[in-house]
């Protein structure tokens, strides 16, 4: 998984399944109040395993399934010649490539 930009994050070393999704206003609001000085076009993302919840708040996501060991090199370390990583991840301060329907909780992606 990248995020990009990342301007809060609590997250943990490793996730047993993991659901993405927006936060719920009440979520956004307690995130925000933790963290001063977040831009309003950030998105508070919702991170959840098992009975757990962390976040991460950014403008993009984008992830990348793969068979490989934990110790090889993901794919998204980085970018072939020529590929523009603002084209794929989003520019900063940029419209949101993260949409949250109504703001709220909506989308959900299980990774």
């Amino acid at each position: 998984m990248v995020f990009n930009p990342v301007a809060a994050m609590k997250i943990r070393i490793e996730y047993d399944g993991l659901v993405i999704r927006c936060a719920t206003p009440d979520e956004d609001e307690r995130i925000r109040a933790e963290n001063s000085g977040l831009a309003a076009s950030a998105r508070c993302l919702i991170l959840e395993t098992g009975g757990d919840r962390d976040y991460v708040v950014t403008h993009a996501v984008g992830w990348e399934e793969d068979m490989g060991t934990d110790r090889e090199p993901s794919r998204l370390a980085g970018f072939a010649p020529g590929s523009d990583p603002k084209r794929i991840l989003g520019e900063r301060g940029g419209s949101p490539s993260v949409i949250c329907p109504g703001g709220a909780e909506g989308a959900r992606v299980r990774v």
